[in-house]
């Protein structure tokens, strides 16, 4: 009997001890991120004696002590699981919002600098010049003006541009990011597998392996499932990328415009995986690049084509003070030029210049209107078929200039053929034919390509059959009649500012229609609304997170009083059972004592 209390009293210093130590283990991580409070488990020993057939009567089973069955892991599974997906979204949000604010750093608007300031800037001058069109200090101000408002775009876009490639970057690092996570996480579940073949619990590291599954949803969106043996397996999308110590990668593959898609290696299913199916800072990270971000440089390219096609086409009808017409004021690049049969109408933000005829000599500055009207005639003209085409001419000369007459034809040697004709004030529309007609006549490359003939109302072409089979043949005559001081176009231009105009996506779907000002204006305000947006779902989701955290804490977090509540019952109960130890002792001297006095 004697035996058997000194046994219950060893359990016992035994139990409270590592109870003790349990208890150690919470008061010294009670600040480590991510430790789950531990509990040691007590439960009474196996009774004695063990029933069998040849147990003799007796008062019944003796206790035989305690033990510490299991050291528990305080943990909510479905927390866990909250806390993870919302943590997913907060990164997707915070990616976005980090995105856009940088966009809004690039526009910098309101801004004496910004691109609504050289918009402004633009317009202004135009009007100015209309004032005093013949001032060459006016023509210079509207150049540079038109310089700063073509630099600016340029300069908005390269940083777009910029942000989107940085942002093509970080996708790279995040899915380095991601795979290390499932490199760590599929080392620990080797080591629990072990650890818990032994029978002994393997609470820190599955507390390690919850904090990588933690950062790893906030960068991508994961399923876990916990397996018997404890550990657990990752899938991302429709592929399990950790299956015990067994790990997929993640890995990129760039697309036809160089940006960074993901697809899983080898062991995966192969295939590209979508954004959407992504979830976590990848996904924010995906969409900012090919949502937000490129549709503001879409919006700065709708603007720039709009805003060229608009001013060029009003330019073009217009005549600079060296009596030339027909210039582009906007022109793209080199190599958009050779792109496109339309260049003026198709400008880039981040191609779009002023013409370097118009820089070069501020004279071409088409501030003036025609008061001869412009005319074209084509023809096409049949196999051996000679074909009549009329152009008509208009209403007479007011004031003396130089009328531009323009003969285009395919089987022409020089195509485009220009010719000057000088007009006087007071010539009346059968006299400026006439002119015209001496001046087809006295070119040897025209006389031989056409028979020009008629003088009252028009001039008459004829295409001679030889020369021109299967061409087709134009004239163009661009009327020249100007005064110095002639303020008809500029004022023309400057009105553009008002006028609504369409603006058009890539695939010539219309986007808008609007100002060029009213246009960037909203495209700005819009601006504003996405990034608040973006804000307010990080915001709302750092709360719904620390409020599940909380919970989380509450469950799993050490709490210093309730350690020390504890330290105290395990110190009394280890005193305790200390002190049964020495009254056994006691009643075993006392009974030896006896025996040795009889």
């Amino acid at each position: 009997m004697s035996d058997l209390g000194l046994s219950i009293a060893v359990s016992g210093l035994l139990a409270q001890k590592q109870s003790l130590d349990v208890t150690s283990q919470n008061i010294a991580n009670s600040s480590t991120d991510g430790y789950s409070r531990q509990r040691a488990e007590l439960a009474t020993k196996s009774p004695w004696p063990t029933p069998s057939m040849a147990m003799s009567s007796g008062p019944g089973q003796f206790g035989t002590g305690v033990e510490v069955q299991t050291v528990s892991r305080a943990r909510d599974l479905f927390l866990d699981q909250q806390i993870r997906q919302q943590t997913g979204l907060q990164g997707e949000w915070q990616q976005r919002s980090d995105a856009l604010s940088q966009v809004e750093t690039v526009f910098a608007e309101p801004s004496k600098t910004g691109l609504s300031s050289a918009m402004s800037s633009f317009w202004s001058a135009w009007d100015k010049l209309s004032e005093t069109a013949d001032s060459s200090s006016g023509r210079t101000t509207v150049t540079e003006s038109a310089v700063t408002l073509t630099d600016t775009l340029r300069n908005t876009y390269s940083q777009l541009q910029a942000l989107q490639g940085n942002l093509n970057d970080e996708i790279a690092t995040k899915v380095s990011h991601v795979n290390d996570d499932l490199t760590q996480i599929g080392a620990l579940n080797k080591q629990i597998q072990i650890i818990g073949i032994s029978g002994l619990a393997p609470n820190d590291l599955m507390d390690r392996r919850d904090a990588l599954l933690k950062d790893l949803s906030q960068t991508v969106d994961i399923q876990t499932t916990i397996q018997k043996d404890d550990t657990v397996t990752v899938a991302v999308g429709n592929t399990t990328v950790v299956n015990g110590p067994n790990v997929v990668n993640l890995q990129l593959v760039t697309d036809s415009k160089g940006n960074n898609q993901v697809s899983f290696e080898a062991g995966g299913n192969g295939s590209t995986v979508s954004w959407s199916g992504l979830g976590g800072e990848l996904e924010g990270l995906a969409y900012a690049r090919d949502h937000d971000v490129a549709g503001y440089m879409a919006s700065l390219d709708q603007l720039a084509a709009s805003l060229a096609s608009q001013v060029n086409s009003q330019h073009m009808e217009g005549y600079g003070l060296d009596g030339e017409t027909g210039i582009p004021f906007f022109v793209g690049s080199d190599a958009q030029v050779t792109a496109t049969t339309n260049p003026n109408q198709v400008i880039s933000a981040s191609s779009i210049y002023v013409n370097p005829y118009v820089t070069a000599n501020t004279d071409r500055v088409a501030a003036a209107v025609g008061l001869t009207q412009s005319t074209t005639a084509t023809q096409g003209v049949a196999s051996s078929t000679a074909q009549v085409e009329t152009l008509t001419v208009g209403s007479g000369a007011t004031v003396s200039g130089t009328i531009k007459v323009v003969v285009t034809a395919a089987g022409m040697g020089n195509s485009p053929k220009t010719l000057s004709v000088a007009v006087a004030a007071g010539d009346s529309a059968s006299a400026i034919a006439g002119k015209i007609q001496t001046a087809l006549n006295s070119d040897s490359d025209i006389q031989g390509f056409f028979t020009v003939g008629g003088a009252d109302a028009g001039v008459t072409l004829t295409a001679n059959s030889a020369a021109a089979n299967d061409d087709t043949m134009k004239l163009a005559v661009y009327g020249n009649n100007i005064a110095s001081g002639d303020n008809g176009n500029a004022l023309l231009i400057y009105q553009l500012k008002d006028q609504k105009t369409t603006f058009t996506d890539d695939a010539g779907a219309v986007v808008s229609t609007a100002t060029a000002d009213n246009f960037f204006d909203s495209m700005i305000s819009k601006l504003g609304v996405d990034s608040s947006q973006a804000g307010n779902m990080v915001t709302n989701q750092k709360a719904l997170v620390t409020q599940l955290q909380n919970k989380e804490d509450s469950v799993s977090g050490v709490s210093l009083d309730e350690e020390m509540t504890n330290l105290i019952q395990y110190q009394t109960a280890y005193a305790a059972s200390a002190r049964l130890i020495n009254v056994i002792d006691e009643m075993m001297t006392t009974v030896i004592g006896l025996g040795s006095t009889t």
